[in-house]
């Protein structure tokens, strides 16, 4: 009766929407389409016609859908679009995936690396993998994305979504997903992207009564004038405007003979009995009558299970050989197809089928065969693979085994924290408790309980983490005391990790209470385990504090802890909290010993090699890294361990040393390669939410305003960084001291650089650890020297001393603060040692080191030592050079007081054009005229030519002045660049 491949009637909008969104994908702009509608309007045939669409324009097409059956799935919509991609396109060349191929690999087994820690692997990054596939893949011809039935998607599954939502535009990239339930967390979703102005979300209507009429036509094959005038107006009246209920109704009334066909056409054989067509329903139960019961109970069966089913376990339940089976499904072949997805798995063609199958099955009849087929599910569990622990868990439920479902809901929450799914691990977790919930404090409802709470401190809820402690405190009594006890040590992590010190206290000594109670059920081994937590835990609990005792004691703890995991490494668990242990430590002798420091670190990546952590050898790695470029200025490490983060996909621990590499090219001098990095970090952890990296990469940006003396441009990256939760943060101590600090000096306001560096003096007990740069330690003795600090030389010696003071950065002020007190004193020849000594230090950083040349040269001169003028000489070429002319036009002052002639800068004065050099135009201006051009913004010539953004508006001004033009654009036209330089080249 109906034909397979009708075309599609009515929609107009939606399928204008997605083929603007194909056609944007071609020409590589992208775009995005959702399509909502409840079921039977036609979001299937709409994501058919979208892939027809998307096929005739040349595009790759990857399609994926969620099930209701398996709704806790960590990315199975997502996994299963990839795979159809990569089936498709099998010649993939991974390695272009960069460090995405590792995250990837979450979800595409052939891109598998053992060694990455899936827990790391966020649906930011998921989402992140999946453009730059589909931009390779589609880089010439785009890609179509396809997501159907999102609204019983899982929650890593949405947020990979929302992520895509966002960030498809500028990308040969078209999604468009398909929603039918207008309440779902998913068409939330999809109505915050619309607000965004990211996504075109359609609600699709019922069907006007002439497109029923045509829809008609199209599935009879005919045309619309054709048909019977009693069939159209049974159509119009009881088919709501719905697809799927013309469908049915046609089917019902050929199959019951009411309308035939004939040579001419279609015949109504007798008067429409609209009884038939009361509902969808009865009309679907009408057909099911017709089958032979075995059929009918195999669709049964799979109906219990859900929208879709495994086959094989109908099979079991039923003890059918695959012939029979097949030959079942081929009678059925109007309830159900197969899921060209998931080979030996069949859905139903609509939700409304499984719907009025159940209905006509008692509950009994219900609970029962769902209970037969998770016993085949759990004899076929090798088979199901990953799907099968949910399944039975869904199964049982339905059985009304709450127990036996819980146990499986445990499990697979678990497996999804394991993962990296965290919030599926939550949701599943969450039903588990709610299932034992009823239940008596028993050795299950104490696993689900810490399996729930270790999932929700992964996913940030501590608030509610506490609830369900309080609640369990307040039921269990004595039961589990130890199983309690680690419950509320996993909350004080969770608390000090989200920076909420008094909380994490407050679990800590709550856990504490508990492990000195007696509990004759527990093994040593836990007890041990729990010992060494509770040392850990509060070893970085003290490390928060501002005190000073606060600090030795979480040392003190620190090795504790060490020494008891270390003894019993091999036990599970042990381990990880060596690691952790180590690394605090390697925390805080920083303070005292880099060396001590590399020795913790290298402690932590050899247990981490012994216990197979890839997260804590990486850890280990990035701590020895930054020692290394604290102690010489050298971020090669860095990049190394930058590197082995990329391979294994760890991509915030890959970004924390891109941002540390930044700095490190700040001071070494090459601002515009910072700018770059910086910028690059900042925008991939804004958009991954990566709230301190973000923050680091915006201090950073503001250092290379201020070594441009561009205050603005600096005040603006603060207000960045404060955005991203700089204050009181250690990153705003730097950006005092590498940033303010450093601009009031180039901008010769020393008694702003001097109030800015008495705020760090006093900001640093508050931050006991991880701040070394700021100034304190360095440049603030040396201005203490300058003032006139009486001192003996000799009471600066402790300072280079101390692994703060030993850091090259520090050491270059400190032999110039020595080497000040030294010629103060008489002693010229010592003078001029430690001043040798400090610009050999300072060579790798070329504005500190000419600045503190600007600084010391009066003092030198007169005190008799040092080379003053060669150093105001360095300086002034420096700081011109760069644009910084406030200090360059200080040092010319200086070298005039020392009675020494200063040259006037006309090198360079040859390459202006003579009608541009008749108007006065000088050298600089040029410079800025050519740049401009080249059409750069003021930014980009201010990084270009190492100059204050405020210095190029100057130039940009003058250099349009005496070009004799209005705009910029004038510049930019080639035929009058080539008027005004053609003389030059005559």
């Amino acid at each position: 009766m109906t034909r397979p491949g009708a075309p599609l009637i009515g929609r107009r909008a939606e399928v204008l929407a997605i083929s603007t969104a194909v056609h944007a994908a071609r020409a590589g702009r992208g775009g995005s389409v959702v399509l909502l509608g409840a079921p039977g309007l036609g979001t299937t045939r709409l994501a058919a016609e979208a892939s027809a669409i998307a096929a005739a324009a040349g595009l790759v097409v990857a399609r994926g859908r969620t099930t209701a059956t398996l709704p806790g799935m960590p990315y199975r919509p997502v996994a299963e679009a990839l795979l159809s991609l990569l089936r498709r396109n099998p010649g993939i060349d991974a390695a272009q995936l960069g460090a995405y191929r590792a995250v990837l690999g979450r979800l595409v087994p052939e891109w598998r690396v053992p060694e990455v820690d899936a827990s790391s692997i966020s649906p930011v990054l998921v989402g992140e993998g999946i453009l730059r596939l589909c931009a390779i893949v589609g880089a010439s011809r785009g890609c179509l994305l396809l997501m159907e039935d999102l609204d019983d998607a899982d929650a890593e599954t949405l947020a990979t979504v929302e992520y895509l939502l966002d960030n498809a535009e500028d990308l040969p990239v078209a999604l468009v997903g398909t929603l039918r339930q207008s309440n779902s967390l998913a068409a939330g979703i999809a109505r915050a992207a619309r607000r965004r102005g990211k996504v075109a979300l359609l609600e699709l209507t019922a069907l006007p009564d002439a497109e029923v009429t045509e829809l008609a036509a199209g599935l009879l094959g005919t045309a619309a004038e054709q048909l019977p005038p009693p069939l159209i107006e049974a159509l119009h009246a009881v088919a709501e405007g719905s697809p799927l209920l013309v469908e049915e109704f046609l089917q019902n009334f050929t199959d019951g003979g009411q309308l035939v066909r004939t040579g001419a056409g279609w015949t109504v054989a007798g008067p429409i009995d609209r009884s038939l067509a009361d509902s969808v329903a009865r009309s679907i139960a009408d057909r099911l009558t017709r089958l032979e019961e075995p059929v009918r109970q195999l669709l049964c069966t799979g109906a219990v299970i859900g929208t879709s089913f495994p086959l094989p376990v109908v099979q079991a339940v039923h003890d059918l050989s695959d012939q029979q089976a097949l030959s079942m499904l081929a009678a059925a072949i109007r309830f159900v197809l197969p899921d060209e997805a998931n080979p030996d798995w069949y859905r139903f063609r609509h939700p409304a089928f499984v719907e009025t199958i159940l209905g006509g099955l008692t509950h009994a009849s219900r609970a029962r065969l769902a209970g037969e087929a998770a016993e085949a599910v759990e004899r076929l569990r090798a088979e199901l693979g990953e799907a099968w622990l949910q399944l039975a868990a869904t199964l049982f439920e339905r059985a009304g085994q709450s127990d036996r479902a819980a146990r499986y809901l445990i499990d697979a929450g678990n497996r999804a924290l394991t993962a990296g799914a965290a919030a599926t691990g939550v949701s599943l977790l969450d039903q588990a408790h709610a299932l034992l919930a009823r239940s008596d404090v028993n050795p299950a409802r104490l696993e689900a309980v810490e399996s729930l709470l270790n999932a929700l401190a992964e996913v940030g809820q501590v608030d509610r983490a506490l609830s369900v402690m309080a609640t369990l405190d307040a039921q269990s009594g004595g039961h589990a005391i130890r199983l309690r006890a680690d419950a509320h040590l996993r909350l004080a992590w969770a608390a000090h990790v989200s920076g909420r010190r008094a909380e994490g206290l407050d679990q800590l000594t709550r856990a504490r209470v508990l492990l000195t109670a007696p509990d004759g059920d527990t093994d040593p081994a836990t007890t041990r385990h729990l010992a060494a937590t509770a040392d850990t835990v509060a070893a970085y609990l003290n490390l928060d504090s501002a005190s000073e005792r606060d600090v030795a004691h979480a040392e003190v703890m620190a090795r504790r802890a060490v020494e008891l995991a270390d003894q019993w490494l091999t036990e599970p668990r042990m381990g990880v909290l060596s690691c952790r242990a180590w690394h605090l430590l390697g925390i805080v002798s920083r303070e005292r010993d880099l060396a001590e420091s590399n020795t913790c670190f290298d402690r932590v990546r050899t247990v981490a090699d012994q216990v197979g952590s890839t997260t804590w050898r990486l850890y280990g790695l990035v701590g020895r890294a930054g020692n290394g470029w604290l102690a010489e200025g050298d971020v090669a490490g860095l990049a190394q361990a930058r590197d082995a983060a990329d391979e294994v996909g760890a991509r915030q621990l890959s970004l924390t040393c891109s941002a540390i590499i930044a700095l490190g090219s700040v001071l070494t001098g090459e601002l515009t390669t910072a700018e770059h990095q910086a910028s690059a970090v900042l925008r991939e952890s804004a958009a991954f939410d990566l709230r301190s990296t973000a923050r680091y990469a915006a201090m950073v940006r503001a250092v290379i305003a201020a070594n441009l003396a561009d205050r603005q441009g600096m005040d603006t990256a603060l207000v960045e960084m404060t955005r991203w939760g700089g204050e009181g943060s250690r990153e705003e101590a730097l950006a005092l001291g590498l940033a303010r600090v450093f601009c009031a000096f180039f901008e010769e306001n020393r008694q702003l650089a001097l109030k800015e560096l008495d705020r760090i003096v006093k900001l640093r007990p508050e931050l006991r650890t991880g701040f070394f740069l700021g100034g304190d330690i360095g440049l603030a003795p040396l201005l203490e020297q300058l003032a006139g600090a009486e001192a003996d030389p000799s009471a600066l010696e402790y300072a280079p001393a101390t692994a703060s003071g030993s850091m090259r950065w520090n050491r270059h002020f400190l032999r110039w603060a020595k080497a000040v007190a030294l010629g103060r004193a008489g002693l010229a020849a010592e003078a001029d040692e430690l001043a040798a000594e400090a610009r050999a230090a300072g060579s790798a950083f070329p504005a500190a080191l000419h600045l503190a040349g600007r600084l010391v040269a009066e003092s030198a001169h007169r005190d008799g030592w040092g080379d003053p003028i060669g150093w105001l000489r360095e300086s002034e070429d420096f700081f011109q050079q760069r644009g910084v002319t406030a200090v360059a036009s200080a040092c010319r002052s200086q070298l005039r007081e020392l009675g020494v002639s200063v040259y006037q800068r006309r090198a360079g004065a040859d390459r202006v054009p003579e009608p541009l050099r008749r108007r006065g135009m000088t050298v600089r201006e040029f410079e800025v005229l050519e740049l401009l051009h080249n059409r750069l913004s003021n930014r980009e010539i201010a990084i270009r030519l190492s100059i204050s953004p405020r210095t190029v508006e100057k130039h940009v001004a003058s250099s349009l002045l005496k070009a004799a033009v209005a705009e910029r654009s004038d510049v930019a036209d080639e035929r009058w660049w080539s008027a005004v330089t053609e003389p030059r080249c005559s």
